[in-house]
């Protein structure tokens, strides 16, 4: 499925000025995850500023990121680490959330703008680049057979995992380039495979 910001803004409301924040919840429902009556427990390994978590009040969120910005929606509970500094806190995470999480997210820095300073004073291998980053995610979403929810420049697809929903989705700072291969985003849901 491919949406433009545009036409996510076009809905109004919320969407109007958290476009990114709808399409998570129409994937989350396209995979079944969102219930009424029900918390969904959220591990986020990038948070930021909490866009994505918007439209869906009822997330009960832990957030990992390394540094804490002016937030959108104010997780749960929040540690100032890295994406891998989560394995030393598992314990703390389940009682966080109430038990494991249903979904682990991630939204990487993947613009390369200014990644050759970051890499001179070895802050990729510090707080981890976009690889560090996914593996970390990926590693979690294993650990607590979660669902996983990622948001990159281009489609990955880890091991070991199926691609339940997914959809291209073209922001507006990308209209400008539009004569590139892939102007668009990928946002989508997978699950671990019960192998």
């Amino acid at each position: 499925m491919y949406v433009a910001q545009v036409n996510m803004q076009r809905k109004g409301g919320v969407c109007a000025r958290y476009p990114s924040s709808c399409v998570v919840r129409n994937l989350l429902a396209g995979a079944g995850l969102l219930k009424p009556f029900r918390q969904l427990r959220v591990l986020d390994l990038t948070y930021g500023k909490g866009l994505f978590w918007k439209t869906i009040p009822h997330a009960l969120i832990y957030a990992f990121d390394i540094r804490r910005l002016d937030w959108v929606r104010r997780p749960k509970c929040f540690m100032k680490a890295p994406a891998w500094a989560w394995r030393h806190y598992v314990n703390i995470i389940t009682d966080c959330l109430r038990g494991k999480p249903d979904l682990v997210a991630v939204d990487p820095p993947w613009a390369t703008k200014g990644t050759s300073t970051r890499r001179y004073y070895g802050l990729d291998r510090a707080f981890g680049s976009i690889e560090h980053i996914l593996d970390a995610t990926v590693e979690a979403a294993r650990h607590f057979n979660s669902y996983l929810l990622v948001h990159l420049k281009d489609r990955y697809e880890p091991r070991g995992f199926d691609i339940v929903t997914e959809t291209y989705f073209l922001p507006i700072t990308r209209y400008l380039n539009l004569h590139r291969e892939n102007p668009y985003t990928w946002f989508a849901i997978l699950r671990p495979r019960g192998d």
